[in-house]
């Protein structure tokens, strides 16, 4: 059987890569990808030396990097729950909720109102 996506029409455009935008290679074969990854594992190699060639007299100080996590049981979070407001205390911030609400629409529409004055 013949591929039908095979002749003079459908050849592919050469390769471009993503990391110099040049033809005819990949991110992965990209020369100055190379490059910049010589020169990391040079820097790398210069630390190592120059920590080696320290005297052991030095006294060397090290720093941990740590991250903490604060975990909860699910009884904690259930007994929070367990904690609600009576139905006064509801209604009353519902009131004064209701009235800011009140307050803000007719701002808005006086402010509406200067807008389409203008």
């Amino acid at each position: 059987k013949k591929n039908p996506n095979k002749g003079e029409g459908s050849k592919m455009d050469p390769r471009t890569c993503f990391e110099c935008n040049k033809p005819g290679h990949i991110k992965v074969d990209c020369p100055q990808l190379k490059k910049k990854k010589l020169f990391k594992k040079k820097a790398l190699k210069a630390l190592h030396l120059s920590d080696d060639e320290s005297s052991d007299d030095e006294v060397t100080e090290q720093v941990a990097n740590l991250c903490f996590m604060a975990s909860r049981d699910n009884e904690e979070i259930d007994n929070e729950v367990d904690d609600s407001y009576t139905f006064g205390e509801l209604q009353f911030s519902f009131d004064e909720l209701l009235v800011e609400f009140k307050k803000k629409c007719s701002e808005y529409s006086s402010l509406k109102k200067n807008m389409a004055s203008i």
